[in-house]
């Protein structure tokens, strides 16, 4: 795994999460649908069918605990991510922070910390190099997924 893909997964990790958690929305609703009986002309009331429901609710706790299992494991990573960057540069620190923890560009960064994209762009290349030298060993031979 890259520096680049260590530092990335952070990207996504809230996406993950907002995936497992729509799912469940979606189960709960199917499950919810299920339960209503239906009013019509022809048919005043129709009782629930418990079996697809409890099914439709099983699977929405499913998707429910994945998510926060993924939260679980994935908020001491990004816990250890920060600690990380926190022992660098503070320009380095801000940078990286910016770039991986709340998604910005370049001109974004540049823009918040004064200077122009271009020398962010260096600092940002500076900074992961600094970040690899550093921690690299614990990263760098492993497998991404």
């Amino acid at each position: 795994m890259t520096t680049y893909e260590y530092l990335g997964q952070m990207y996504d990790i809230d996406r993950k999460i907002d995936r497992k958690l729509n799912e469940a929305r979606k189960w709960y609703d199917i499950a919810y649908g299920v339960g209503c009986g239906e009013m019509s002309e022809d048919r005043v009331q129709s009782s629930p069918n418990l079996d697809k429901m409890a099914s439709a609710v099983t699977n929405a706790v499913m998707y429910m605990e994945e998510a926060t299992n993924i939260a679980n494991e994935m908020s001491l990573l990004k816990r250890k991510i920060i600690r990380q960057m926190e022992r660098m540069d503070r320009k380095f620190y801000n940078v990286l922070y910016s770039r991986y923890f709340e998604e910005k560009t370049f001109t974004d960064i540049g823009y918040d910390l004064h200077y122009s994209a271009r020398q962010i762009k260096r600092i940002y290349d500076d900074a992961m190099d600094d970040f690899e030298s550093r921690y690299g060993e614990e990263y760098l031979k492993k497998r991404l997924y």
